[in-house]
């Protein structure tokens, strides 16, 4: 009786085996089940096996295992295999899933280069507008931080309108660094009306009405210097009222941020000077005092 019962089995394996359809079935359901159920080490042993069974008879792998594959090198971390099943992937299809998956993975991976190359070939093929911004503001700030202002500028042009301060302030320092400097200013003062408690762009503005005062009593100091009779003091007088209305601007932006940051000591060494052009010696005294004994 024994021996009946092991020759209906050694007729089904010699059938399974001489059934390539059965072979290549059941390692596609082991891929499917496997990644159904959240198990993506088994799914990349299955998937593995399936394609060196088709690799073997001369055949491709479907499509959806390899997507399936793809994804569970993603999910498992292993972002060297990750990268290249979904460039395989891509090379067989440019699905807006795989291009997302891929430039998230540079990310996570901090492969900037790659990141930007990446993005350069595929983001057309991304349709979300939320998307396309998060996109195109990660690669302005890689521009921005590589001091690539040019390219910075052009990804801009691209961008959908936004009000993020910290964005904007970046633009700004783009055109400054690219020679558009009244356009920079200008930019400033919209976030200042937005939010005038952002803290480089009070530094910024305070810096510029700083130095326009500086520069104008330096003027106005040679001028005299040069000629210190009445008439030239009479009109330094006159000049330095105009003047101090320049400093205690820059005073004001100054004694702002500090209120934000206390210990700073540029917003202090700036105060220090401005209170010495205002006249203010008791109050550029502590400051120095201050300094002094942070040395």
């Amino acid at each position: 009786m024994k021996f009946f019962r092991v020759v209906p089995m050694l007729a089904l394996a010699l059938l399974f085996a001489c059934n390539p359809l059965k072979q290549m079935q059941t390692l596609q359901s082991s891929v499917s089940e496997s990644f159904a159920s959240g198990n993506y080490e088994q799914t990349l042993v299955s998937y593995d096996q399936l394609k060196k069974y088709q690799s073997d008879k001369g055949a491709a792998t479907d499509l959806t295992y390899l997507k399936m594959a793809a994804k569970a090198a993603n999910e498992l971390k292993r972002y060297s295999r990750s990268e290249e099943l979904l460039k395989g992937w891509l090379e067989r299809s440019e699905d807006e899933e795989a291009v997302l998956l891929l430039g998230e993975l540079y990310q996570k991976t901090n492969q900037p280069r790659k990141e930007q190359d990446h993005w350069k070939k595929y983001f057309s093929l991304v349709t979300s507008d939320e998307v396309k911004m998060d996109i195109l503001s990660r690669q302005f700030r890689l521009e921005m931080k590589n001091e690539n202002y040019e390219a910075a500028l052009e990804l801009w042009d691209r961008m959908p309108p936004t009000n993020v301060p910290e964005l904007l302030f970046m633009r700004a320092e783009a055109l400054k660094a690219t020679g558009k400097e009244e356009e920079a200013d200008a930019i400033v003062e919209k976030i200042l009306a937005r939010n005038p408690d952002f803290e480089p762009a009070l530094f910024w503005k305070g810096v510029n009405v700083y130095n326009n005062a500086e520069k104008w009593f330096q003027s106005e100091m040679a001028k005299y210097n040069k000629k210190p009779d009445y008439t030239t003091y009479v009109y330094l007088r006159r000049e330095l009222k105009k003047i101090s209305t320049l400093y205690r601007q820059s005073r004001d932006m100054f004694e702002k941020m500090r209120g934000i940051d206390p210990a700073n000591n540029t917003y202090i060494k700036y105060l220090k000077n401005i209170y010495l052009r205002l006249e203010m010696k008791a109050e550029a005294a502590k400051l120095d005092m201050l300094l002094n004994n942070q040395r």
